[in-house]
């Protein structure tokens, strides 16, 4: 019998008595094969013992509560995934706004106090791009150009405008010679080389 062993069981555990084993083997061999479909539903009713037939109501019972609950389990683990990938893409976005801000302000201040020549703005964006917190601090140790300074820091008040807004009139001033101009160039070179940025 197909389900022999597991009646036997059932009667050593005490779950049902030897004269109900026709009884459990009608109700077991009632449950959907693995060729029926899962949904196809199971007439109780046709379990003539009320013993059997009230288990067999309650295993049904459970079997559909755990389904739902699975259910219910896998619905909220999918929410969960898609908040967390929303959560960190908004991070992500904001990390790299900051980034992009703290490299413009470190250009901005490096021109306006004539650090740098508006003529190395992009060498220098690609510099601080790839290492921000090591060519930051050396930005800051350039020495300063007056003649950048005074042409560049007018400029950036141009820019501003009376209202505070930018005006499309800039003044890119012209490479300037002598020791200070000198000195931004290697020092600029040297960091670029550190950094294996290409121009």
């Amino acid at each position: 019998m197909k389900y022999a062993k597991l009646i036997a069981l059932l009667v050593k555990l005490g779950i049902i008595t030897a004269d109900k084993e026709a009884d459990a083997t009608k109700a077991l061999e009632a449950l959907p094969g693995d060729e029926e479909p899962l949904q196809k539903k199971v007439d109780a009713s046709a379990i003539a013992d009320p013993a059997i037939r009230s288990m067999f109501e309650t295993v049904t019972q459970k079997l559909a509560a755990s389904d739902q609950m699975n259910k219910q389990l896998l619905e909220a683990m999918t929410s969960e995934k898609t908040a967390r990938e929303n959560a960190q893409k908004t991070i992500d976005a904001q990390m790299k706004s900051d980034a992009k801000k703290k490299v413009e302000d470190a250009i901005a201040k490096a021109l306006t106090e004539g650090r740098i020549a508006a003529a190395d703005k992009d060498t220098w964006v690609k510099v601080l791009e790839n290492d921000f917190d090591s060519s930051s601090k050396i930005l800051t140790t350039l020495p300063v150009n007056p003649a950048l300074q005074k042409t560049q820091g007018q400029a950036a008040g141009t820019d501003k405008g009376a209202a505070g807004t930018s005006t499309d009139k800039k003044t890119e001033p012209a490479a300037i010679p002598g020791p200070i101009g000198r000195v931004n160039a290697d020092v600029l070179g040297k960091v670029m080389s550190f950094g294996n940025v290409q121009n």
